[in-house]
């Protein structure tokens, strides 16, 4: 049995590998309207980024709205959302 320690170091390297070393953080993504939105994501993962991040806060986008449209117009990317500047949480 995989003490916990080396599990999670596991999981934390698999993750690592999904995302892979370079992610985009846009908070421009909020202006756009939804037809705009899903070719400006489109083209940030046409330049090879794994993930995209977008920030969630109290006047911004319904987050699970928003992340699913943004998986719902990419063909392989991950999204991910900052809570305020507190973190980044990836989905």
């Amino acid at each position: 049995m995989e003490e916990p320690q080396g599990q999670l170091r596991g999981e934390r390297d698999e993750l690592r590998e999904l995302l892979g070393r370079i992610g985009a953080w846009s908070f421009a993504l909020e202006s756009l309207t939804a037809a705009e939105e899903r070719e400006a994501v489109a083209v940030i993962e046409s330049f090879g980024y794994g993930a995209i991040w977008f920030p969630e806060s109290v006047e911004s986008r319904e987050v699970f709205a928003h992340a699913g449209w943004i998986l719902a117009s990419t063909e392989r990317a991950r999204q991910g959302e900052d809570r305020q500047g507190s973190g980044a949480k990836l989905d």
